[in-house]
């Protein structure tokens, strides 16, 4: 603000070793060039060498050496002289050759005991007592002792000891006539003669408030008299007695909520948050109003407070005056907004317009603001038209008043883009955060808090667009910004700590994800609670990481907590709870719960329908998500059709070489593959692979994921070396990215060994079916539809090698069968695949009548699920047709071999015509 001016600042920081924190993350980097900085700092603490680092680059650094003799001597005769006082030379010397006296502060106290109580005639003895000590905690240790000897009262015995406790257990200080009622100890002299006796070196008055002026002081009344809780909370509760009994003023609210907070009284803090609509006013303010939710989240019953300040604000009606009352309702609007009560904020917003507009006219500066953060409240319920229309009025406001470059205007450009991007315009977005920043840079400099705001949600977009670096670089740059404004604990430093966490899972880097997540958690619950809208947002993202990484129990209930909040804070139209629902869906759909998973996509894409246009970008991730649930449940159509819009839609909002393009056309190349048809496969998964290599390299965990795909298609096609050697290097990124346990390795050792008994090396194929088993049992349980697939896998090697027992391939083909029954129900492709296997096996028994039943039930579920003429449905005749050569009968033999001739050609046809047909995705 003060570059914004003009004007010139003098900040002085002095001991800023003494500052509470670990660091020096809150300290900017650079100032402004009319910001002019002395800081004092001791030599040897953690916080000279952050401030004497080689990015910090101060034009002087003066070290300030230990006082010599001479220097000794002359502060000694000049302090001396302003109270008309000298000593001997032997005096001064006995001072001069002291081991701590090099200490300007350690001199400057023991001067000040000689001139409040030294005897000429025993002066040096007096000297003596003090040049014993070695530092200034025992120097100190002996002052107070002195002091309390001196300074007793018949009628308050520890007078002293009782002031000094009372100012070292205040917030910031004490006032004179505070400390007066407490202690009960009226008459002025000794006041007067305690403080001065104490001396400037060690307490001072500031604003009629008095407080310790050196830390060193303040550590040894604190060791002397506190050390005890119990001594500290008798202290604490004489002023919380002591305020209790006053009426309301700036003093009490600011030091009597504080010190319950400290003693922990819940229902004593809660009452008197609750208890007058002043406290409000006076607490929710820029510099404190973090304290404030800070005793919202003590008295544990938040929610309580909301509804007590619409009940105080309605009682204020009547009696505040109009400016007064319109400040208060201003002021409970934005709390509300703030503290995650949006609902309750919005009637609370309208009415602060219409009365602040009758105060001030439409066009003051005064309704610009609350037109503002009215529209905020709108964007964040996404009632995107009304937000815009509130921030045009604001922006036309403010243009009128202070010209189109000021900072008020750049508000205004970034609230517009904002809107903009969650509308899916990333252009025009973009283009009024650059308008935005411009003028926030040059009216503040590169530093300002709100240059890491725009320059956050700027990384937003490009992130939306997956431009992870630049958005990356951003975000960064954001967060260094922040931190040096407000240090670590700040919600602008969660928010870019989450929006990191997104790009790291997008990128696969799920373990710093969960880390950055986890600190931006720890951060907006300390200061929030546990039940704010950024708790929910951030709750989201670290269940999407736990679902990554098949932590599903912790994933399931993250995404519980954060729709419980959204929806009390929301209610049930609103994007972020169809979000919810999507992220359930999915995590249902990986554990197998597929009619649960449906329900939850479909509630969704319910909500976005009454929220966004039809062709809004969510649609097609919404889509997307569904049409694989469908593509397991077999209902391929409904599948293709939903990945089809999908791809129209982020093609239209994104372009064709986006990620969400190649993510569709990979789900289409699975659909083609599940219908038989390979080369239309091949060509999606080929151009989906080459799309993701371009955006995100060829170490990725989207390229091992598309590899696998593309590998799957190269067996099919009999293209066993090719399909090799993307099992291996998809095996080798997945092991990289999640670990060699993890449920992708699984899948591509199962790719792996269904290669290897093509080739005729069963046991080898038996060795990696098992090693999959194995894991995907631990990853998803025994009962999940990828533990069905790899059995199957498994029993298909065992009959292979001549293992038909019921200890063999029988057992496994019917737990499998057992499953996917579960999973799917009967009409299913996977269940006809297990029915086909024991056909199979049933036929090497030569257990011949049980073996055509179960065939034929696989033939039938077979035509139903896939289509009269799909390659499963031609090999399955082919089986029976064999079946029965091998049981004699011919006659049944040739009727079926007939049928497979005829499919065959059917499908041959049907290839041809594939293969002519421009490749229409």
């Amino acid at each position: 603000m003060v570059a914004a001016t003009g004007k010139e600042l003098i900040l002085l920081l002095e001991g800023i070793n003494h500052v509470e924190g670990d660091n020096l993350s809150w300290l900017p980097k650079q100032f402004p060039a009319s910001v002019k900085t002395i800081i004092s700092c001791t030599t040897g603490t953690e916080y000279y060498t952050d401030l004497t680092s080689a990015d910090r680059s101060w034009k002087n650094v003066l070290n300030i050496t230990p006082l010599t003799d001479s220097e000794k001597r002359e502060l000694i005769k000049t302090y001396l002289e302003t109270y008309s006082k000298k000593m001997s030379f032997v005096e001064t010397q006995a001072l001069v050759q002291a081991r701590a006296s090099q200490n300007p502060l350690y001199l400057r106290t023991i001067l000040h005991q000689l001139v409040m109580h030294g005897n000429y005639d025993n002066l040096l003895k007096f000297i003596e007592q003090f040049t014993i000590t070695e530092n200034l905690d025992q120097l100190f240790d002996i002052v107070l002792e002195l002091l309390e000897k001196e300074h007793r009262l018949p009628e308050a015995p520890n007078f002293m000891k009782d002031v000094l406790s009372l100012i070292g257990v205040s917030r910031y200080g004490m006032v004179e006539a505070e400390l007066v009622a407490i202690l009960k100890v009226y008459q002025q002299s000794p006041w007067s003669s305690l403080f001065a006796a104490i001396g400037p070196e060690s307490i001072f008055k500031q604003s009629g408030v008095i407080r310790f002026r050196n830390i060193r002081f303040q550590e040894a009344v604190r060791r002397r008299y506190l050390s005890k809780n119990s001594e500290e909370e008798k202290y604490r509760n004489r002023i919380v007695e002591y305020f209790a009994t006053k009426e309301i003023s700036e003093r009490k609210i600011h030091e009597f909520p504080w010190q319950l907070k400290q003693l922990s009284k819940k229902s004593e803090l809660l009452n008197f948050l609750t208890s007058d609509i002043k406290i409000l006013t006076n607490l929710y303010t820029p510099l404190t109003k973090f304290d404030f939710f800070g005793y919202l989240q003590a008295t544990g019953e938040s929610s309580k407070v909301a509804d007590a300040y619409i009940r105080l604000l309605k009682q204020q009606e009547a009696s505040a005056s109009p400016s007064e009352y319109g400040e208060m309702t201003y002021k409970a609007a934005n709390f509300l907004f703030e503290s995650g009560n949006l609902s309750l904020a919005v009637p609370i917003f309208t009415k602060a317009v219409q009365i602040l507009v009758d105060l001030h006219t439409e066009k003051s500066k005064e309704v610009a603001n609350v037109l503002y953060d009215f529209s905020l409240l709108y964007t964040q319920q996404a009632r995107y038209e009304e937000a815009e229309n509130m921030v045009d009025r604001c922006m036309k406001i403010r243009k009128n008043l202070f010209g189109s470059s000021h900072p008020k205007v750049a508000d205004c450009l970034w609230s517009k883009a904002l809107i903009k991007k969650k509308q899916s315009n990333f252009a025009d977005s973009i283009l009024l955060y650059k308008q935005a920043l411009e003028i926030v840079t040059k009216s503040f400099g590169a530093y300002h808090p709100q240059v890491a705001q725009i320059t956050k949600t700027m990384g937003d977009v490009y992130r939306l667009q997956s431009l992870y670096d630049k958005a990356t670089e951003l975000y960064e740059e954001s967060l260094a910004i922040n931190r040096s404004n407000f240090g670590n604990m700040h919600p602008s430093v969660a928010e870019c700590l989450d929006c990191l966490g997104r790009i790291s899972k997008k990128e696969g880097h799920y373990t710093r994800a969960k880390a950055l997540y986890d600190e931006a958690l720890t951060i907006l619950t300390q200061l929030y609670g546990a039940t704010h809208v950024a708790i929910a947002e951030t709750c989201m993202n670290l269940a999407d990481v736990e679902r990554k990484v098949t932590n599903f129990s912790a994933s399931e209930e993250l995404y519980k907590k954060a729709i419980r909040i959204f929806i009390h804070e929301f209610g049930t139209n609103h994007p972020d709870v169809a979000e919810c629902y999507n992220s359930m869906g999915i995590l249902y759909k990986d554990l197998g719960k597929h009619e649960e998973a449906v329900k939850y996509i479909e509630n969704g894409i319910a909500i976005l329908n009454v929220v966004f246009p039809s062709g809004h970008l969510k649609f097609a991730r919404f889509f997307n998500n569904l049409a694989d649930i469908y593509a397991i449940m077999a209902k391929f159509s409904q599948a293709k059709e939903l990945y089809l819009k999908a791809m129209k839609i982020n093609e239209a909002k994104l372009g064709t070489e986006h990620p969400e393009v190649s993510e569709n056309l990979n789900a289409i190349g699975k659909i083609e593959k599940k219908r038989g048809n390979y080369a239309e496969a091949r060509r999606c998964y080929e151009r989906s692979l080459a799309i993701v290599t371009k955006v995100y390299g060829d170490e990725h965990p989207k390229v091992a994921l598309f590899l696998h795909d593309l590998g799957v298609i190269y067996r099919k096609e009999k293209m066993f070396d090719e399909s090799w050697k993307t099992y291996s290097r998809a095996k080798e990124l997945n092991s990289i990215h999640f670990g060699e346990n993890s449920a992708a390795v699984g899948q591509n050792l199962n790719g792996l060994g269904m290669i290897l008994k093509k080739k005729g090396d069963n046991a080898g194929a038996q060795e990696m079916h098992e090693e999959a088993l194995r894991i995907m049992e631990r990853v998803y349980g025994p009962h999940h539809e990828k533990v069905a697939l790899t059995l199957n896998y498994l029993a298909e090697t065992a009959r292979k090698q001549g293992k038909y027992t019921y200890d063999g391939a029988e057992k496994l083909y019917n737990r499998a069968l057992e499953i996917n029954m579960r999973c799917f129900g009967e009409e299913h492709p996977e269940v006809a695949e297990n029915l086909n296997g024991l056909g199979q096996v049933y036929k090497n028994q030569m257990n011949y009548a049980k073996a055509e039943t179960i065939f034929k039930k696989s033939i039938e579920i077979s035509e139903r699920t896939l289509g009269t003429t799909h390659p499963h449905v031609i090999n399955r005749h082919k089986n029976l047709a064999e079946l029965y050569e091998s049981w004699g009968r011919v006659d049944d033999s040739k009727v079926v071999w007939q049928k497979y001739e005829v499919i065959k050609k059917q499908r041959e046809a049907e290839e041809v015509a594939m293969r002519n047909e421009s490749f229409r995705v």
